[in-house]
């Protein structure tokens, strides 16, 4: 029945207060097991003490639940007619890199349409350059030779061209170095699923209680 100021005087924890919405992840928020406990919560519902996956604890009271509320268009102004100038870019941009890229299809080359060439070679699914955006690396992995397809993302678009797929070389050591990875994890994996069926039917059958949460925070100060 204490409140959390006398237990924070008593324990020395750290008490503070913060407004949490959907896309609040600063401080302690930035621990899903916190938001998922403030979002589940009413008003002047009984504190808890919880875990966290870090091995923290911590105790929530809801003093107030903020309806949402519509912001002023004063205050949204700016972005609004920001998000629509890259809304109507990105679309004009992909209607003519759509075009181009038709062109460029028909038999016209990169250089006629007016555009800029720059090759690339060598690239791997697992070991592409940092300097190439997402869109690009989806759409040339997308792709069989020969294909061309326009790609984009806001307002940056480009034609696509894949000139040659080469099989993939299973037996590099990058490779086998993944394969080794991935067959571990698959073994602890099976390891962990035999141990919970084992503790559940502990439980199930010898009248024993595991405190799960307990058992992970202790597990992540000792790890």
């Amino acid at each position: 029945g204490a409140a959390l100021e006398e237990i924070a005087d008593e324990t020395g924890l750290e008490i503070g207060s913060m407004l949490v919405g959907p896309s609040t992840t600063d401080g302690i928020a930035v621990h899903s097991e916190f938001r998922n406990a403030v979002q589940s919560m009413e008003e002047n519902d009984f504190p808890e003490l919880m875990s966290l996956s870090d091995g923290g604890i911590f105790v929530v009271r809801v003093d107030e639940i903020v309806p949402p509320k519509t912001r002023a268009f004063e205050e949204v102004k700016d972005e609004v007619a920001a998000a629509w100038r890259l809304a109507e870019t990105s679309k004009l941009l992909e209607e003519l890199t759509t075009e181009l890229s038709e062109r460029v299809s028909a038999g016209e080359t990169f250089a006629e349409v007016g555009l800029e060439v720059e090759t690339r070679s060598g690239l791997a699914r697992g070991n592409v350059s940092p300097d190439i955006p997402d869109f690009l690396r989806d759409a040339a992995f997308s792709l069989d030779a020969g294909d061309i397809v326009a790609a984009g993302s806001e307002d940056n678009w480009a034609v696509v061209r894949v000139d040659a797929v080469y099989p993939a070389d299973t037996e590099s050591a990058e490779v086998s170095s993944a394969r080794e990875i991935i067959r571990n994890s698959a073994t602890s994996g099976m390891a962990m699923d035999t141990f919970e069926l084992f503790v559940r039917h502990l439980e199930a059958t010898g009248g024993l209680f595991l405190d799960r949460a307990s058992i992970d925070a202790i597990h992540a100060q000792l790890y």
